[in-house]
Parts: C-alpha cells; structure tokens; sequence
C-alpha cells in the first residue's frame, strides 16, 4: 500500500516551537503508522504556518498538489495526524474528502487510527459534524486571542510580533520592546518635515538621499513613510488590529501605563501625542 502524508500546523509559532501538533511530531507519529502496518510512505505534503480556518483548500497549493497527485495515481492512502490537519471548515471538510474519495484515495487520522469514510448518509453527517466542531474551536480560539490583544493594547502593553520602526526587543526584565534612538530620530526628522509641509513622498525620497532606510533595509517610499507616522505606537498609543482603524475615535484609549511610556522620550509626551493627531490625517503624498 502506497502512503502519502500531509503534514500541517496553523502559525509559524508551532512551526519553531516544540508544541504538541508540531510538524516533527506530526511526522513521528505518521511513520510509526506506517511502520506498523508495513506500508511504503510514497509522499509527504507540508504546510507550515497555514490557517485550514481562514483559508480554503481552493488555496492552498500543498491540498490542490496532493488533489493532483491522487488524480494521477501517486498513492492509494492520504495519512494526516488529526482530522483538522485537513481543513477546519465545516463544509469545506466533507467535501475535501468526498473529492478524495472519488479518485479513490483512503483517508485516515493517524492519532485515533480512524478511516475517514464518506460513502454512506451517517458518515457524512459524522464527518460534518467533525468539520463543524473543528471550526467551531478555531472560531473560539480566534475570538479568545482578538480579546487578549485587545486587552493588552489597552493596558499599553506590547501584544507580540515584530517591533516597529522605532522600536526594538527590549532585555529589560518585563519589558518587550523599547525605544530604538536612531530609528527615533528619523521619526523625529518625518514629523518636523511634515509639519513644514513636505509630504510623505517628499519626505521618503530626503530620506534615501540621505541614506536612511526601512528596517527591512529597504528603500523608503510615500506609503513607508505614511505607515510609520500613522502608527499610534509613535505617540505611545499601542494600539491592536489597527489596519482596519480609520480614524482617532478608534483609536484605542491609551494612557501612559505603556511600558515603553517609562523613556519619556521620541513621541512620548502629550504635546507629541498632538503632533501625532495633526500629522496623522494630514500627511500625504
């Protein structure tokens, strides 16, 4: 019998980490299976830091890529560790495997040794159900996190990530980030020529000639160089979720419990918090 075996976690954290489900665990259990019952592993599909939630099998490459090579014959059996390695949408889940099961591949759950038939009207419904209670975690999940973040933006706490320009990890005890002086300065520089007028393509092309770049060591541009002073984090304003913010009502109310607040300095003081409020709408091309 001819195995493939996809292996999948959501976020690039589990991909690093040693955390249950990662890929090398995944992989452990998959050829231990595969061992026990004596089958060859003809293939193995990887998808690191891939949502089975937010995105659909439509797009992701690696379930298109093993869609193709059961069509052309690859493998007779498709092992993943968990159902949900599959897809966590309800009716995207049964359908996948109804896909499969047309072409006449076999899919099994390693981790309960459980085939994953859709043949008959009550292991549809089963495997529905399954898709809807992977679903349904992952919802909860998402809306758990959003709370957290959104809590921890409005104490001025750090929420995770890469640190902004301006900003750096910090190796301070209970401190995440910190000021960085020299991106600093550059913000400060932004802001003086913004309020003398120049606009954010202006200020992008003084930059590079000067020498300064992004933090990806890249080129500034108009839209870098907006980004940045739109950023609440420069007034000392952290703020989560922030691409879909429009404007200062939805800003969160931040005051100077931040933990990089403690610096006083580089856009930490109510008078740059105003300096920050009258360049944010007013800085263009």
């Amino acid at each position: 019998m001819r195995a493939a075996a996809l292996y999948r976690v959501s976020t690039l954290k589990q991909v690093k980490n040693n955390q249950e489900e990662t890929i090398p665990l995944q992989q452990h259990a998959v050829y231990a299976f595969v061992a026990q019952k004596g089958w060859e592993l003809a293939a193995e599909y990887f998808e690191s830091g891939v949502s089975a939630y937010k995105k659909s099998f439509k797009n992701r490459d690696v379930i298109q890529d093993i869609i193709k090579d059961a069509a052309a014959g690859k493998f007779d059996v498709l092992l993943v560790f968990k159902a949900d390695r599959l897809s966590r949408n309800s009716f995207e889940y049964p359908l996948v495997l109804w896909g499969l099961s047309k072409l006449g591949i076999t899919v099994i759950s390693v981790a309960d040794e459980k085939v994953l038939n859709i043949e008959d009207q009550a292991e549809k419904l089963i495997r529905f159900i399954e898709g809807w209670q992977a679903e349904t975690e992952s919802r909860n999940t998402s809306i758990r996190v959003s709370r957290v973040m959104m809590d921890m933006a409005r104490k001025g706490k750090w929420s995770g990530g890469r640190p902004p320009y301006g900003f750096r990890y910090s190796q301070k005890k209970n401190v995440s980030i910190e000021i960085d002086p020299e991106e600093a300065r550059v913000i400060q520089i932004m802001f003086e020529m913004a309020e003398d007028g120049a606009g954010g393509n202006k200020i992008a092309k003084w930059l590079n000639q000067q020498g300064y770049r992004t933090k990806n060591g890249r080129l500034w541009t108009g839209y870098t160089v907006r980004r940045v002073m739109q950023n609440p984090i420069v007034a000392g304003l952290p703020a989560y979720n922030r691409s879909t913010r429009r404007d200062k009502s939805s800003c969160l109310d931040a005051t100077f419990s931040c933990e990089m607040a403690a610096d006083h300095h580089c856009m930490q003081c109510p008078s740059c918090i105003d300096r920050y409020w009258a360049m944010r709408c007013k800085i263009n091309d």
